[in-house]
């Protein structure tokens, strides 16, 4: 090892890099600098796709290159950033920067006119804002250079590659939340794209031309609401005809009223069937709104699973009560054993219903001879038995009763009483004229002739556009004759990675605050909110606030236990708000609904330097649930996150293009710096200066924030506790 150390005759370790760098391009020649493969890289959308594998394939010879350029340095370079190899460890997206900005070499006042003048233009570009209670992002809409000097471009091009190699990356707390992705240059903005499964209902347009309304659902919030593919479309409910032509088919009006059933957007006027009457089922349940302009017919059948629903028994003139028959014994037709093949029969008995003092009728009213069973405190058990027959090709059927009997009557005791005399014989003695008058049945159509289609799926894409703007330029000038191009790029690149985590700090913070709001707003469920963030399409948008006041909840005597009891505080409080998260917004069905990417969700936590040791739970690899075995914790130097924990959710690992199930994303248009001399004040002096285009977007609306108290006072004053002398 040598006593002194040779940094370069700039006194910068990047110039050895700058220097390796300038003479791969030199000796690549026009494989990587001609004015063909910049014109390419500037107007990517009108290549084929030859030209693009062809123009890919040259960047990513350049990225193995800017990559052997950096390893073969290491040893000069002391930013600590190293791999297992002891090599700088450059993420793909470096690579992708450095590789663009290499490639403009061929003409590069051409690409920097394009890179900082391009802009996303369309019906559905979304401003984001750059303004909120956190701070400002400062952008503009047009760049600070006038004109651009290729000579001078071109020269500073390597340390424009050295430049997007490392300004293109954040801090660890920033890149958590949004990961830089490299846009190309021509583009001027992101496009992001969420496509989603709607399910609906067929439709049928009203020739009044009133407005349609499709209803349709979202398929990944069935998993929350079991209603969207709930589905009765083939079920077989007997039509109420306005003008009464099949009344006799139903019971009376004014004992049980008829009802309106919602199935598959069409209102269906129903009543129980009458008992003891002769019907055709199918014919019954034809609905113009169900089955369209077609009637049925004979390639209709029932389906064998004829159940009985419900009877209808009445105890006294103009009282009925129902009761609940589906979930009993032997309420479902069987095959007959003789007769016809298609021949159902029904054979029901029971013994098991009840009359007590919570029984209401069909109006919702008690009945008249519940005062009696109230004052003896009784409860009566009624039998019956049903039968009937269907035939499920011809839909021809009846269903028939026997008389209602009093089974038993028992005592507040749990004790039988006799029928026949004391306080029983009353009750039974009103009770021997009920008798079942009506029914409903659960049926549905076979639909083996694919007459209804059921619930329909139709797959919808949303694209939004993201404007990329320019933020604020940056310049390093230098002393007139000096020649400190690297020590000027390393300052430039500081600044700029410093500026973007702040960005990235802002853009979080006004997130929260518009999250916020709209938590205070009334939430409509069947509406998509019009909150940032694309991925309001796919969960349900959550905010949360709560504060831990650490005097108020920590008790500990011994010092040894206050900080033990401060991380269980703070860690089953991000337990709790984040599966409340996690179960609210439907994150996981929307993850399992996604083709393609991971399906496990991964918890982001992002506070200050301070609060970070305190949540870790040593030996514990699930320290935050088993829903989330991965997650990750940063933290940010920047004031505004002190004493304050932010809670988000993101998707595991990389998936291909942008994805609106992570968090957020951080787009960067790779940037030629240059430096030239320039005139100012009267004086004359070489300048290097960086305007760079990058944005910070949200695509998830989910996030939780927890304000935390008083951990300088728990950890360093003593905890005073109450004590009383006894006498």
């Amino acid at each position: 090892m040598s006593f002194l150390k040779f940094k370069g005759s700039a006194g910068s370790p990047l110039n050895n890099v700058v220097s390796a760098l300038r003479q791969t391009i030199a000796a690549q020649g026009t494989d990587v600098a001609s004015r063909e493969i910049t014109g390419q890289l500037i107007s990517m959308e009108s290549l084929d796709e030859g030209q693009f594998a062809e123009l890919d394939r040259r960047a990513k010879d350049m990225g193995r290159e800017i990559k052997e350029a950096f390893a073969a340095l290491r040893p000069s370079l002391e930013d600590g950033e190293t791999g297992e190899d002891g090599e700088e460890d450059l993420t793909e997206t470096q690579l992708q920067a450095g590789a663009i900005a290499a490639m403009a070499a061929g003409n590069p006042a051409e690409y920097a006119e394009v890179a900082m003048r391009s802009t996303a233009s369309g019906d559905n570009v979304v401003d984001i804002g750059s303004s909120g209670a956190a701070g400002v992002v400062d952008t503009r809409d047009t760049p600070s250079l006038e004109s651009f000097d290729e000579r001078e471009l071109a020269k500073f091009l390597p340390y424009s590659i050295v430049f997007n190699v490392k300004a293109a990356v954040q801090d660890s707390f920033s890149e958590m939340w949004y990961p830089t992705t490299v846009v190309p240059p021509e583009q001027g903005g992101l496009d992001i794209t969420v496509r989603r499964t709607l399910v609906h209902n067929a439709i049928q347009h009203s020739n009044t031309g009133k407005v349609t309304d499709w209803n349709r659902k979202n398929l990944v919030d069935a998993a929350m609401d079991h209603k969207i593919l709930a589905d009765e479309s083939t079920s077989l409910i007997p039509v109420v005809l306005a003008n009464g032509g099949n009344a006799d088919k139903f019971i009376d009006a004014a004992l049980v009223a008829p009802t309106v059933r919602r199935i598959s957007n069409i209102d269906v006027p129903t009543a129980p069937l009458a008992i003891n009457v002769e019907l055709n089922l199918l014919g019954l349940s034809q609905h113009p709104g169900l089955i369209g302009a077609g009637i049925i017919d004979h390639t209709d059948a029932i389906d064998n699973s004829i159940g009985l629903e419900n009877i209808y028994i009445q105890l006294a003139d103009g009282e009925a009560v129902k009761y609940v028959t589906s979930r009993l014994a032997r309420s479902h037709f069987v095959k007959s054993v003789e007769g016809a093949n298609r021949e159902m029969n029904l054979n029901f008995k029971t013994a098991d219903l009840v009359l007590d003092k919570d029984t209401l009728t069909t109006a919702g009213v008690a009945p008249t001879l519940l005062a009696a069973i109230t004052t003896a405190n009784v409860t009566v058990r009624l039998a019956v038995n049903l039968n009937g027959d269907f035939d499920t090709q011809l839909g021809n059927g009846r269903v028939y009763s026997s008389p209602v009997t009093v089974d038993s009557i028992i005592d507040a005791d749990g004790k039988e009483i006799s029928l026949v005399s004391g306080a029983g014989a009353p009750i039974v003695a009103s009770l021997k004229d009920a008798k079942v008058v009506a029914y409903d049945l659960k049926a549905a159509r076979t639909n083996s002739n694919r007459r209804t289609r059921g619930l329909l799926l139709d797959t919808n894409d949303r694209t939004f556009r993201f404007h990329i703007p320019l933020g604020a330029p940056i310049s390093a000038p230098s002393p007139a004759g000096s020649n400190r191009d690297a020590r000027d790029l390393e300052m430039l690149i500081n600044a700029v990675r410093v500026r973007n985590t702040n960005n990235a700090v802002t853009r979080l913070l006004n997130y929260a605050e518009t999250l916020k709001a709209y938590a205070k707003a009334v939430k409509r469920q069947d509406t998509i909110p019009e909150v940032e963030g694309v991925g309001r399409f796919l969960i349900k948008p959550f905010f949360e606030e709560k504060e831990i006041d650490l005097e108020q909840e920590i008790n500990s005597i011994r010092d040894m236990d206050r900080a033990q009891d401060i991380n269980a505080i703070l860690v089953n409080a991000i337990r709790d708000v984040s599966y409340r998260m996690y179960r609210d917004t439907g994150y996981q069905p929307a993850l399992n609904a996604a083709v393609t990417g991971s399906q496990q969700p991964k918890l982001l936590i992002g506070t200050d330097v301070v609060l970070q040791r305190h949540l870790m739970v040593v030996g514990d690899s699930r320290t935050f649930g088993i829903a989330f075995p991965e997650y990750q914790i940063e933290s940010s130097f920047d004031f505004r996150m002190k004493d304050t924990i932010i809670i988000g959710l993101t998707r595991m690992g990389q998936s291909e293009g942008i994805d609106p199930l992570t968090f957020g994303v951080h787009a960067w248009i790779p940037e030629l710096a240059s430096s030239m001399m320039v005139q100012r004040d009267g004086g004359t002096y070489p300048e290097a200066m960086v305007q760079p285009r990058n944005l910070h977007i949200n695509h998830l609306p989910a996030l939780a924030i927890i304000k935390v108290k008083g951990l300088d006072k728990v950890l360093t004053n003593k905890i005073v506790v109450a004590t009383q002398e006894q006498p």
